[in-house]
């Protein structure tokens, strides 16, 4: 196993049970929602991108070697897209927290019962659990491109089809290099 194969594996861990955090959390704010007759546009963007976490990086975990999901190409990707939908969940869960905190003034979630305080304790927890996704996501993939420039610099062919967790961004390639440079200075 590659030395990057354990910490992609922590990171894609990690994101999944906080997308699991963030759509447990975010079903009880719909089902609440629905009672008051009331629509966040907070819901939608928390469960899609949750749904499309849990569905999603899991299958890029544990699809086979070779496989297109298990690609550097696909991985990159992907994730871009995913961090986009972290960070734009988290944004809209800041922005609806802020407004309630004004409706609900100086005394903040203690004054509330029932619902109004399940809903006031949840938010900070969806917004936490939705930076902390994006942050994890945005990380791996900045990391992840940065050892592909390493690895095409040193010579390693065909990094972006390679498998992501079975690189080995941090070895030499030198004879391919070598053969590189030699097709190159011969024309």
């Amino acid at each position: 196993m590659a030395g990057f194969a354990i910490p992609r594996l922590v990171v894609f861990g990690l994101v999944t049970v906080f997308a699991l955090a963030v759509l447990g959390l975010d079903a009880h704010f719909t089902s609440i929602a629905a009672k008051l007759g009331t629509v966040v546009p907070l819901e939608g963007m928390g469960l899609a991108t949750a749904l499309f976490t849990i569905l999603s990086v899991p299958a890029m975990t544990f699809s086979p070697k070779g496989s297109f999901p298990t690609t550097v190409l696909f991985e990159i990707i992907w994730l871009s897209i995913l961090w986009i939908f972290w960070l734009a969940t988290a944004a809209l869960s800041s922005s609806f927290r802020i407004q309630l905190m004004k409706e609900v003034g100086p005394d903040g979630c203690a004054k509330l019962t029932g619902d109004a305080l399940s809903i006031c304790m949840e938010f900070p927890a969806i917004e936490g659990l939705s930076y902390v996704n994006w942050l994890l996501i945005m990380f791996y993939t900045v990391a992840l491109s940065v050892f592909l420039y390493q690895a095409r610099n040193r010579g390693h062919p065909n990094v972006w089809s390679a498998s992501a967790s079975e690189f080995p961004y941090s070895t030499s390639n030198n004879s391919a290099y070598k053969n590189e440079l030699a097709s190159s200075t011969s024309v």
